[in-house]
């Protein structure tokens, strides 16, 4: 059995929609006896893109709506939606458990292990139109690809944005899809091809009015109206911020919908995921001017 919130309105500035997980991680440092693992370090988060990036949105200012499903086992997620001022009211909460991730990270090994859980209701047809046609963008977190044709028909003239990964079914883009985001390693997998370029072609030519595959921080390929180009974060060639890509999701949002500038607002989400990667939690206490003036030497390094 399945419940539904109802409060809150129908106009946001952004609709997101994706998984909520109960996330822990585990960092073993080195093997004390046998086949066991001494644990340095343990910690447990909520977590999943879909909560992230409307908590980020929220704090550049965006009045979001969150679409989601936990189980009743969630402590501590409302309290979250409720202190970022974020929309829950077509959150669903089910009997089933929220969704798990357990990260472990060994020497020289890393894994993942997932639990569906409660994630596996969150579905279109739990989606109403009404929240859909009166935002402003949706925006679609990883692993939920059924959705985007569902939901970019029903939405009509709202801005849809999504990310996907490797599991995706190509098959399921089209053109009513503006933004897609994807790792480029993951994209040259998928397509099958050898270099970033010939892999963004590809599936731009599968509909997606912009295609932008994204490289851990350190820059973007942008495929639009068949006219490619590069944006490249003034980085080290060994910087990895892949864990801060709803960082750069989330500052991308936020500017479009500020200034339509398709340019200036992936440098801003690179400024902003650049950002997050240096300063980790305390990004949410810096003032937006700070990550402005990041963007605007990224664009500055684009240009010269």
């Amino acid at each position: 059995m399945v419940y539904r919130y109802s409060l809150g309105d129908n106009m946001h500035d952004v609709v997101v929609i994706g998984d909520i997980n109960m996330e822990t991680n585990i960092e073993a440092s080195s093997v004390i006896k046998g086949h066991y693992f001494e644990i340095g370090s343990i910690s447990e988060r909520i977590g999943g893109s879909a909560i992230d990036i409307s908590v980020l949105c929220s704090y550049l200012g965006l009045k979001v709506s969150l679409v989601s499903s936990i189980g009743m086992d969630a402590s501590g997620v409302l309290s979250i939606l409720e202190k970022s001022n974020i929309d829950y009211s077509q959150l669903i909460i089910s009997e089933t458990k929220t969704g798990k991730r357990i990260n472990i990270d060994l020497p020289g090994n890393s894994s993942s292990y997932v639990f569906t859980g409660a994630n596996r209701h969150l579905s279109p047809r739990n989606v109403e139109s009404r929240f859909l046609k009166g935002s402003r963008m949706v925006h679609i977190c990883p692993g939920n690809d059924d959705m985007v044709r569902s939901i970019s028909e029903r939405a009509h003239d709202v801005l849809i944005s999504c990310q996907i990964d490797g599991s995706c079914d190509l098959r399921s883009l089209d053109d009513k899809v503006n933004f897609l985001f994807m790792d480029v390693h993951d994209a040259m997998a998928t397509t099958d091809e050898a270099d970033a370029s010939a892999a963004g072609r590809k599936i731009a030519g599968m509909g997606p009015q912009n295609v932008i595959l994204t490289d851990k921080g350190k820059g973007l390929n942008v495929f639009r109206d068949g006219d490619p180009y590069v944006i490249n974060a003034p980085v080290d060639p060994t910087y990895d911020a892949g864990e801060y890509d709803d960082s750069f999701i989330s500052g991308f949002i936020y500017r479009y919908l500020k200034t339509s500038n398709l340019k200036s607002s992936l440098s801003f989400g690179l400024a902003f995921q650049l950002l997050s990667h240096t300063d980790g939690k305390k990004i949410l206490f810096q003032d937006l001017d700070v990550i402005e003036d990041k963007m605007y030497s990224i664009m500055r390094s684009n240009n010269e």
